[in-house]
């Protein structure tokens, strides 16, 4: 991979991401309320976004289920394959994790 891993955050809210950082450049999906509701423009928009998105960059799933549900299954879709960055409210840092779509030999989901 030729380029620096992204870190899309799914809703830029109040909240502090500096921890993410580490793992890429920020960019956000959303700002602001969402419309839950609004399904298919939500998709749209981002998809759109999401077009330049690789297997190695990550997500921050912050803000409405409706949303982090919608880029998950759009990166899943593209790369077959999610990394997400789940914050730990014990250590206030964030956890690495992986999901692969793929099945294994034995037939279960690879999680790393």
């Amino acid at each position: 991979m030729g380029q620096e891993p992204r870190v899309f955050i799914i809703n830029k809210g109040p909240q502090n991401y500096s921890g993410a950082l580490k793992y890429g450049i920020s960019i956000y999906l959303s700002r602001g309320m969402i419309d839950r509701f609004k399904v298919v423009a939500l998709y749209r928009k981002f998809r759109e976004i999401l077009e330049t998105s690789v297997e190695e960059d990550f997500f921050v799933p912050n803000g409405p289920a409706t949303a982090a549900f919608v880029a998950g299954l759009i990166a899943g879709h593209m790369h077959r394959t999610v990394n997400l960055l789940i914050f730990d409210d014990d250590t206030h840092e964030y956890r690495q994790k992986q999901i692969s779509l793929e099945e294994t030999k034995n037939g279960e989901e690879t999680e790393a």
